[in-house]
């Protein structure tokens, strides 16, 4: 089970929970939003599902995704009403977030491309020249050790289940090609990017990123638009996060190799 999938059974779980321990106490009866949160998570719908438990862990904006396209299908959701609303008629759509200011202030921010690019990426910056000396001070060696990277949440592809493999004997060129074919490595969407994702906290100078900037090693940050969440694609690849985003202040350094800057003072 996926972490994405983790999150929205618990999400679930702790919601029917609530709404059963809540009807029976008549001086607390469910709101309108919990019981639409309730009607939410138990759509058949995957990226409804999701949809509801990033916006009650969250509190985000969410953005339906179109499952051919992965492009907005919709403008964003914000409460629980829209979410049931949207997938109960349109459930094979995705979930994704709007990247940018979020309502509050926090500040959402990815880095885009595959993940070859981004262990290179890592490897190349996101280490430091750590010299070893002996007791006189003088080095006898030297070793790299990574930066910090905060608290990120890592979105990405993951390959349909493998076929079963079989080794009934298949007779005749046509069922020996068949067979080849169904126990090849499913290859498509290998090089599909996947994404980087951080969630900085409100401060007293607003954190302002590029809407697109180019990285290296094949990499771009990507500071507008929608980030996907979760998605499936007709050739049955699902697109799945580690984790919920965390609120959690950047690394200056990570901050200024992404393009980051702060604005100016909010006023009080």
């Amino acid at each position: 089970m996926t972490m994405t999938e983790t999150v929205v059974n618990e999400a679930k779980s702790d919601a029917l929970q609530w709404a059963s321990a809540a009807r029976n106490r008549p001086d607390s009866p469910l709101s309108a939003d919990d019981l639409d949160k309730e009607r939410a998570q138990q759509l058949p719908s995957p990226g409804g599902r999701t949809a509801s438990a990033l916006l009650a862990t969250c509190g985000w904006p969410v953005v339906p995704l179109d499952p051919d396209t992965q492009e907005p299908s919709s403008g964003p959701l914000t409460t629980q009403r829209e979410v049931f609303g949207h997938y109960r008629h349109r459930g094979a759509d995705g979930a994704g977030l709007t990247l940018g200011t979020q309502p509050g202030g926090v500040v959402l921010v990815a880095v885009t491309g595959t993940t070859s690019a981004w262990r290179a990426w890592c490897a190349d910056v996101a280490t430091e020249r750590i010299v070893r000396r002996d007791e006189e001070g003088r080095p006898v060696g030297e070793e790299r050790s990574y930066r910090s990277l905060g608290w990120f949440s890592a979105v990405a592809w993951s390959p349909p289940a493998s076929p079963m493999r079989t080794s009934t004997v298949a007779f005749g060129r046509r069922q020996l090609d068949e067979l080849a074919a169904a126990m090849r490595p499913r290859r498509a969407g290998t090089d599909q990017p996947g994404y980087i994702v951080w969630a900085l906290p409100v401060g007293d100078r607003p954190v302002v990123f590029p809407a697109t900037r180019a990285l290296g090693h094949g990499l771009e940050v990507v500071g507008a638009g929608v980030v996907p969440w979760s998605a499936r694609r007709a050739d049955g690849w699902t697109l799945t996060a580690s984790v919920v985003p965390q609120v959690e202040p950047m690394p200056p350094w990570l901050l200024a190799a992404l393009g980051g800057r702060y604005g100016k003072r909010r006023s009080a």
